[in-house]
């Protein structure tokens, strides 16, 4: 799985930092994880491609949830995600040939 983003004007070391966390959990089960940042300016569209030639497009990234309080460890949206509510959104799928 490749990963190609734009940099975090504001936060680079933190966003790197998960990044790599994402890159040594997957490690962990067998996934082979890389990411690269494209900061040309050139890069907008927001999609997943897999190797067995899906293309999954996503019109707000993978930014869907609404706001919650992630500070309260008791906040059931924190610990539950399928209780957290979605921002509207869409999702295309294509099968690349």
């Amino acid at each position: 799985m490749h990963l190609v983003t734009t940099a975090d004007d504001y936060k680079i070391e933190s966003q790197q930092d998960f990044l790599n966390q994402i890159k040594e959990a997957c490690m962990r089960v067998g996934i082979q994880f890389s990411y690269e940042f494209d900061n040309s300016g050139k890069f907008h569209a927001r999609y997943i491609q897999a190797n067995n030639g899906w293309k999954i497009i996503l019109d707000r990234g993978l930014d869907i949830y609404q706001p919650f309080d992630a500070g309260n460890a008791f906040c059931m949206n924190r610990r539950m995600p399928a209780s957290r509510k979605t921002k509207s959104f869409y999702v295309t799928y294509t099968k690349v040939l």
